[in-house]
């Protein structure tokens, strides 16, 4: 195995203390030599003790690490500000609100060998005496993956694009060069930019890998494990899912969660009130959101799909209007074709930000 050159970003926003957590647990990373990695703790403007928790940590551990702040411009603008800032080859995300397993840097690593990502599966760490319990679809909106729970590929094959599981930023290794080839995470959106951003890699031909022994804790606080927070969840994640999957694959989908409406959710919501059983009946209920989401984001994108092409139509037969009324004048066709490159950051140490 190549020894590799790593960076773990971590991006926070006023979770002081969560983010004590997660330090610590990257700190005590067992690499068996294989790798070596620093720490970069980007503060996106906190107003709580963020800065004072990253200094302990930088002063006590034999891991570098260093904190970069900015103000506050939302968590993909914060990503990329860890990308620019980083000294490895590699960048691992890892989010404040976790905790890893010892050997999650290395277990990555160790299937990084022919792919460009690596994804590794999130399991819950809920309150003590949580009361609500969880089927599958409530855990997938709080971040649980089961797709990553299991190698679906060997790493570097070609995998049908319906069956690729999108692994998520706070649990990822990314080959830096990628940000280069692609781009960088899409800072106008505030929800979704890391399904975005491995969507626009899978379309570039970006290799993929997962590696299910990776593994990190999601704390879930109590808040989140109210119906308001789910439903909200839910409706959003349908929303932005059907905004970012490609048009052909989302109509499709759209058909089939309205035939699941009719045919499955709803019949079950109403046995779950019958039988008095809320865990059932939020989870369908939620279901149920995440459908009338998806549906609503498939018909919005397709209302501006068609303004888009009749606006275009109408833009085309102006011009073709204005060529003909000039013809006593030379038509010319002016461009300018400019090629840039992405700065994806430094590429030796230097001191600390």
């Amino acid at each position: 195995m190549v020894r590799l050159e790593i960076t773990v970003v971590v991006c926070t926003y006023n979770r002081a203390e969560l983010l004590r957590g997660a330090l610590e647990s990257l700190v005590r990373q067992r690499t068996s030599g294989h790798l070596n990695y620093e720490v970069i703790v980007v503060d996106d403007g906190s107003a709580d003790s963020t800065k004072q928790v990253v200094d302990a940590y930088r002063h006590s551990s034999s891991v570098p690490i260093r904190y970069v702040s900015q103000m506050h411009a939302g968590i993909a603008a914060a990503r990329n500000r860890g990308v620019r800032e980083s000294y490895g080859d590699w960048i691992a995300f890892f989010d404040d609100d976790q905790v890893a397993e010892c050997d999650w840097l290395f277990r990555l690593v160790e299937n990084a060998a022919a792919v460009d990502c690596v994804g590794g599966p999130y399991l819950l760490r809920l309150p003590e005496h949580c009361d609500l319990v969880l089927d599958q679809t409530l855990r997938s909106l709080l971040g649980e993956n089961p797709g990553m729970q299991h190698e679906w590929n060997p790493p570097g094959s070609k995998v049908s694009p319906r069956r690729m599981v999108m692994p998520g930023t706070g649990n990822v290794l990314v080959r830096k060069t990628l940000f280069g080839q692609i781009g960088f995470f899409s800072e106008d959106r505030s929800y979704g930019e890391d399904r975005e951003f491995f969507k626009r890699a899978q379309r570039a031909g970006a290799r993929f890998a997962v590696a299910p022994r990776a593994v990190i804790y999601h704390i879930v606080p109590p808040s989140r494990l109210t119906e308001d927070y789910l439903m909200a969840t839910a409706a959003k994640s349908g929303q932005v899912t059907a905004d970012i999957d490609d048009y052909k694959e989302v109509l499709w989908t759209a058909l089939r969660r309205l035939g699941r409406i009719t045919l499955m959710t709803l019949p079950m919501i109403g046995y779950a009130l019958l039988c008095g059983n809320h865990n059932a009946m939020l989870s369908q209920k939620c279901s149920l959101r995440y459908s009338l989401g998806y549906i609503a984001g498939v018909l919005r994108r397709s209302h501006a799909l068609v303004l888009e092409r009749v606006s275009g139509r109408a833009s085309g037969q102006r011009d073709a209007t204005a060529v003909t009324r000039s013809d006593d004048q030379p038509v010319m066709n002016r461009g300018t074709a400019c090629i840039t490159s992405v700065d994806v950051g430094p590429s030796a140490p230097g001191s600390d930000k």
